[in-house]
């Protein structure tokens, strides 16, 4: 699964930061869970 602009650029700041990188991880796994989510709620 290629990431998403958005996780890209979090990806890269990470990057930058190492001290960042389990902060972004959490970021990257949040935004995944409200997409599912949101994509749970259109299908109803």
């Amino acid at each position: 699964m290629a990431p998403a602009p958005g996780d890209r650029l979090i990806i890269q700041q990470a990057a930058k930061k190492p001290s960042h990188v389990s902060s972004a991880i959490v970021h990257l796994k949040q935004s995944r869970m409200l997409s599912k989510l949101m994509r749970v709620a259109l299908e109803r």
